[in-house]
């Protein structure tokens, strides 16, 4: 098939001239971020709903972030228009999967049939036009980028602002019944809520004013979400998780000052590690006080 993309070929399929100069860095620190804590939650695999529901979010995120990555650096219009749909697909599921995620966390039970059911029916046009031109029309041949139908932009956006406000109602809800986990509840709300409303904030500008260089600052949407997942689970305990919090902070250094490794072009590199510094500047305080904490109840232990 002709290329019409104009630009090379991708080097080993993700690193194209294509791509933004933060695109690396906003893609690869959201999915470090969200292997890292995949891969701590999988110890627990066999625990509550609530952390299968949890890997199960972080995956279908970390799927959609990669094959983005793919989609920028492709230069075949087929290759475009397959993984573009794909995305939307994903979208729609990531959305359905993290309220179900926040119903099981919130209600500390397992859905009822007919929101499942609701989930799934919101999710089956998607799947129903994925394989015809009604999703995606064609391709616009001067950017390389899909045509999105009508249809398919208001109707996912449309489901995932009514996916977030439904979160927000019950967050609110639980939170009037004087309910004792309401810290628990507030923070990892509000984590879920930025990192939904980021993602969304994204492709809506991408998709109203055709800058799809804009849409990648919501990709950092998710490690705010981890930031927060990674407090509440330590503070409250949460998932059975048996790491200390010392063990996170160091991580979260790690890919922090690792991350910076992504940054393509000079320009971006002040404003980039004067927020990493200060990042870590917040973490390290953290870890300082979390290690205080550890040797203060290890000298109490020591007396007893």
């Amino acid at each position: 098939m002709q290329h019409i993309c104009p630009w090379e070929s991708p080097q080993y399929l993700i690193f194209s001239s294509n791509a933004p100069s933060l695109f690396y860095y906003s893609h690869f620190l959201a999915l470090f971020v969200a292997i890292v804590f995949i891969y701590t939650l999988s110890k627990n695999i066999r625990g509550s709903l609530a952390v299968k529901l949890l890997i199960s979010s972080l995956a279908l995120f970390s799927f959609w972030t990669f094959i983005d990555i793919l989609l920028w650096a492709s230069n075949r219009p087929d290759l475009v228009l397959f993984y573009w749909s794909l995305q939307i697909l994903l979208e729609m599921l990531i959305y359905a999967g993290s309220f179900y995620l926040a119903y099981v966390f919130l209600k500390k039970s397992d859905a009822p049939f007919y929101i499942k059911l609701g989930l799934t029916a919101l999710v089956f046009p998607i799947i129903l036009l994925l394989p015809t031109n009604n999703l995606l029309p064609g391709i616009d041949v001067s950017y390389c980028d899909a045509v999105e139908s009508s249809f398919v932009i208001f109707y996912t956006y449309s489901v995932q602002i009514f996916l977030i406000l439904s979160i927000l109602f019950l967050t609110f809800s639980e939170i009037n019944r004087k309910n004792l986990r309401r810290n628990e509840i507030l923070l990892f709300s509000t984590g879920l809520i930025i990192y939904l409303l980021a993602f969304s904030s994204g492709n809506i500008v991408g998709s109203i004013t055709e800058n799809w260089v804009l849409a990648q600052a919501g990709l950092f949407g998710m490690p705010v979400f981890i930031a927060f997942l990674a407090y509440v689970t330590v503070k409250f305990k949460l998932f059975n998780l048996k790491i200390l919090g010392t063990q996170v902070l160091v991580v979260t250094m790690w890919i922090l000052i690792s991350s910076l490794l992504l940054i393509r072009s000079i320009e971006n590199i002040r404003l980039i590690t004067f927020v990493t510094l200060i990042l870590l500047l917040i973490v390290g305080v953290q870890l300082v006080r979390g290690v205080k904490r550890e040797i203060e109840q290890r000298e109490k232990i020591e007396k007893l």
